[in-house]
């Protein structure tokens, strides 16, 4: 229970989770997460870290349900511990929106959603990479919720900013053109 023996094992669970290994992350996530928990504690940030970690590869594996229920519990303790506008609240909000979007549960898919764009654009400005990102969520839920013209609105004006300030050929911008042209807008 060596705090760098668990920091090695976050590694390696998040090393199955880039290499498509799900299950694999999942069940030393869930081994590294009960050992921080009883050797730092529930709300130690390197336990955060891991709990949300399990979360992401609970939502690569498809289960969503399972997603969403850990990354509340991390957006509870981490604006708790860090507060509300701490990039780490942030993103974990914003995931927790991705696996309410997965659950069909857009209402509340669309309010995190809102949260962390608000979050981002407070904390890291309106043309910030992640700012966008959140803000590409937000547009991917309006589809989902059957609002195309808020949606294609949000993803134009979202996609224009993206182009300005990343490199030709990011594949967010072209997946986010790929949306567009999905929705009806070229």
């Amino acid at each position: 229970e060596h705090a760098d023996t668990l920091g090695a094992r976050d590694e390696l669970a998040a090393a199955y989770l880039a290499a498509g290994q799900n299950s694999d992350a999942i069940s030393l996530y869930r081994r590294t997460l009960a050992d921080r928990e009883r050797a730092q504690g529930a709300r130690h940030p390197q336990t955060m870290t891991t709990r949300h970690g399990l979360a992401d590869s609970c939502l690569a594996d498809g289960r969503a349900k399972e997603a969403v229920a850990v990354y509340k519990r991390v957006v509870s303790d981490r604006e708790r511990v860090l507060g509300p506008d701490h990039l780490d609240t942030l993103t974990a909000r914003n995931n927790l929106g991705t696996a309410y979007q997965k659950t069909a549960k857009t209402a509340a898919a669309e309010l995190a959603c809102q949260q962390a764009w608000a979050g981002f654009e407070r904390v890291l400005g309106p043309r910030h990479p992640d700012t966008l990102r959140s803000r590409a969520g937000l547009a991917q839920v309006y589809r989902q919720l059957g609002r195309y013209g808020d949606a294609r609105a949000l993803l134009r004006d979202t996609t224009d900013r993206l182009e300005r300030i990343l490199p030709d050929g990011d594949p967010l911008v072209a997946e986010l053109r790929r949306e567009l042209a999905d929705i009806g807008e070229e």
